[in-house]
């Protein structure tokens, strides 16, 4: 899964992001594209269960839905 932050998020912030998402699931692999604001995700935890984990550590974040044009 894909996730746009819409806050602002430095380097700083990445451990608040990476332990809200292991709040919901302590073995989801998280990779962070700082410049874009994209979290990749693999994890057993819902999409609306990582966006409320994040929500309630203060970043806002919306799933990414990849469209494919024919």
């Amino acid at each position: 899964m894909q996730f746009h932050l819409d806050s602002r998020i430095c380097s700083d912030c990445i451990f608040t992001v990476i332990k809200a998402i292991q709040s919901v699931d302590l073995n989801a692999r998280i990779t962070m594209d700082l410049p874009k604001q994209l979290a990749t995700i693999k994890s057993a935890a819902s999409a609306v269960k990582i966006i409320a984990a994040l929500c309630d550590a203060g970043v806002l974040a919306r799933k990414n839905i990849s469209r494919s044009h024919h």
